[in-house]
């Protein structure tokens, strides 16, 4: 019995007669910083049928023209290793509408404009975007995340813009007022007029964004880049994406008045520019003129024009 206690004794000491004891467990990985920058969405290009219309991405299933095709495959396929200047991009389009080079900026697609105008024009917890309560919601996204406030503003019947509704809700502390021209998803157009009325309520040192991803579609084929072009508080962003079918090469551009765009920094390859507001606010000596993307934070919204 004594050997048997000792050999217990023994055991217990050397902590074999009970379970192990837990290990620590494994500390919490921090949480990411507040600007870093979230990883790029992964489509479900394997989820789709061979040759399907993809209408949630609302891409142009004819593709871009063979004209245009060939000129990529002569002139942009040869030099894909080289850097590009966006100068002779900014004087053919401008050439394209009667107007000169000071008046654009090239982008990626309309949505490299609508991702850091926000930040230009907005300031956290002190002014305001306005926008339809169903559109494209790209800015509002960004508004959110740099803690501007977004007031959405009902529809009207039948899904058109209620622009009285809009001018309505924009207060002195409304930063930026986006319209989607003719809106997305809805596909209800707004008249020149209205948008000009849209424009002269817009305080002063904000901005009327007019998304004109979908411009080619209007019945009248009216447009705004001539409100943007004549000095008012308007900036018009376009893209090849959809009309032209080029959503995977990114080609875009914004419109404004002259000495309102800058070019991004020497070597950029104009896929990043800046807009210069009327009166600088907080956020836009956050972000100097010129300067790369800005960081951003949060979900990044499905598909892209």
């Amino acid at each position: 019995m004594a050997a048997a206690a000792g050999g217990l004794g023994a055991a217990a000491a050397c902590g074999s007669s009970g379970p192990e004891p837990a290990a620590d467990p494994e500390p919490a990985a921090p949480p990411p910083p507040e600007d870093a920058v979230p990883p790029l969405p992964v489509f479900p290009e394997g989820g789709f049928p061979e040759g399907a219309a993809r209408i949630g991405f609302n891409e142009n299933p004819l593709g871009p023209s063979p004209r245009a095709l060939a000129a990529i495959a002569a002139d942009g396929l040869a030099a894909g290793h080289r850097y590009n200047d966006p100068a002779p991009v900014r004087e053919r389009i401008a050439a394209h509408h009667g107007t000169t080079a000071a008046h654009l900026l090239p982008g990626c697609g309309s949505t490299d404009f609508l991702q850091f105008l926000p930040r230009e024009f907005l300031r956290p917890g002190a002014s305001s975007i306005v926008l339809p309560e169903r559109t494209y919601g790209w800015c509002a996204g960004a508004a959110e995340r740099i803690g501007a406030e977004v007031v959405r503003t009902p529809m009207g019947p039948e899904g058109a813009t209620d622009v009285p509704a809009m001018r309505s809700a924009i207060r002195p502390g409304t930063g930026m007022v986006q319209l989607a021209n003719p809106n997305d998803p809805a596909g209800a157009g707004v008249s020149r007029s209205e948008i000009a009325a849209l424009a002269d309520a817009v305080p002063e040192g904000g901005c009327l964004v007019v998304d004109g991803a979908y411009a080619e579609f209007l019945p009248d084929g009216e447009d705004s880049v001539e409100l943007a072009l004549s000095g008012g508080p308007v900036l018009v962003a376009r893209t090849f994406s959809k009309a032209y079918g080029m959503a995977g090469l990114r080609p875009g551009a914004t419109w404004s008045a002259p000495g309102r765009c800058s070019s991004g920094p020497k070597g950029s390859g104009g896929g990043t520019s800046a807009w210069t507001p009327p009166r600088p606010t907080p956020a836009a000596r956050r972000w100097p003129t010129g300067s790369m993307w800005p960081r951003t934070a949060g979900p990044w919204p499905r598909g892209s024009s």
